[in-house]
């Protein structure tokens, strides 16, 4: 199990009356080259061992995480003033996130079959926040302010089978994916209080977060009772992305630019191709599940 909690923050909440431009960069902006991409990297990997000479512990590998980044000009915050304008105004939150999980069943040529199929389950909540709140005077020659937050997160459920399947009679896929649940039930609660950390879009302040209630693992491929399957995998990842403008006020000569960016890439895949053998149990074993949100 990989428990991760990423947060990278840059906040200016004081007064700037003299400069030429100014930069509150949670990444590196892709104009000026200044700043630095936050990275998170979080994986998890289990794999089958054996109990005894016939039966092999299935594999369950969980991987949760909080990745906030936030760039903000805090309310009350000055930059520039009409007898002394700044240019160039950059608020700019872009962060890189990865977050996986990898069980795999016992696929070496003894056909051993496992108590259970191997479990995969991903969890994740990414915030990607660039915020103005203060008073910006941007009206010198070439003047313009940018207010973007960019997300561009990946993350994976990944399961495959062992050569023998399951055991006949193995643990079923539900009580698997609610085991898991149920252990991370308490991690999903103590994540989404996160935010209280940090400053966070309206979006995902505090009690608006989500919470373990908002997700739950309801049946094949989501629907009904799962059977014992050889290979589970479950893939839950919520991404808030938000650029905005609130309070305070902005004057500029040039543009004003706010924008929000999102690409998110969420896969979830059980794999029980690796399966052989002719017993009957091990036919029964060959179903998947997969669930993803």
């Amino acid at each position: 199990m990989t428990v991760s909690t990423n947060i990278t923050s840059a906040t200016l909440a004081g007064q700037i009356v003299d400069a030429r431009d100014v930069f509150v960069l949670a990444g590196q902006d892709p104009t000026s080259g200044n700043g630095t991409t936050p990275t998170y990297n979080s994986d998890s990997l289990a794999n089958a061992g054996v109990v005894d000479a016939t039966v092999v512990a299935p594999a369950i590998a969980l991987t949760a995480g909080f990745n906030a980044t936030v760039a903000a000009l805090t309310l009350g915050s000055i930059v520039g003033t009409s007898t002394n304008p700044v240019r160039t105004v950059v608020v700019f939150a872009k962060p890189s996130a990865t977050t996986t999980s990898t069980a795999t069943g016992r696929t070496t040529t003894s056909l051993v079959a496992t108590a259970g199929g191997p479990v995969a389950v991903t969890l994740i909540f990414d915030t990607t926040d660039a915020t103005s709140e203060g008073t910006v005077d941007a009206t010198a020659t070439g003047g313009s302010v940018t207010v973007k937050g960019v997300s561009a997160d990946t993350s994976s459920a990944n399961s495959t089978a062992g050569s023998a399947g399951v055991t006949n009679g193995a643990t079923t896929a539900d009580s698997l994916l609610q085991g898991a649940r149920t252990q991370l039930s308490t991690l999903i609660r103590g994540l989404s209080d996160v935010p209280t950390l940090v400053r966070c879009p309206p979006a995902c302040r505090p009690g608006r977060c989500p919470r373990s209630s908002g997700a739950s693992v309801r049946g094949h491929a989501c629907g009904g009772l799962l059977p014992s399957a050889a290979a589970n995998a479950v893939n839950i990842h919520i991404d808030t992305t938000t650029s905005s403008v609130l309070n305070g006020g902005i004057t500029v000569l040039g543009n004003l630019d706010v924008i929000s960016q999102a690409h998110t890439t969420a896969s979830a895949n059980a794999d029980s191709s690796a399966l052989s053998g002719p017993s009957a149990s091990q036919r029964r074993s060959r179903s998947t599940s997969t669930c993803s949100f």
